[in-house]
């Protein structure tokens, strides 16, 4: 049964390290209340499932690995999406920019050959084309 870290909690600063994750502290805890209570080290008794616990504990620890490299792929998958649906709204968002501007640029154009037209100046025309 896994007990959350209290504040309390003290042991040997020797013991503690900065980057042991809650569960491995609280195991830790764990470890050090059933020695306290065996007496000694050397009186802790080795019972059947703390010998199966040993020899799964490999095991979950690989499993734990896996688990954690299947997240963090996974992260990094819905990451990429993210990142390619911004770029898709991005490039949408341009796209509608600069339809706005050749169709401004058409009517800009169509209003000033139509005004040629009417003037019999076809300079106006020329004058808004691109070189």
């Amino acid at each position: 049964m896994a007990r959350p870290l209290e504040r309390g909690f003290s042991f040997k600063k020797a013991l503690e390290v900065e980057n042991l994750k809650e569960n491995s502290y609280i195991a830790q805890r764990m470890i050090i209340e059933a020695i306290k209570e065996a007496g000694d080290v050397l009186d802790v008794p080795i019972i059947k499932e703390m010998r199966i616990s040993v020899r799964c504990a490999r095991q979950h620890y690989l499993d734990y690995l896996e688990c954690q490299k299947r997240e963090k792929m996974e992260e990094q998958s819905n990451n990429k999406i993210k990142l390619l649906v911004e770029e898709i709204d991005f490039l949408q968002a341009k796209r509608k920019c600069l339809e706005e501007d050749v169709k401004n640029t058409h009517q800009s154009s169509d209003a000033l050959a139509d005004e040629g037209e009417k003037k019999k100046d076809i300079s106006l025309f020329f004058s808004n084309q691109m070189p």
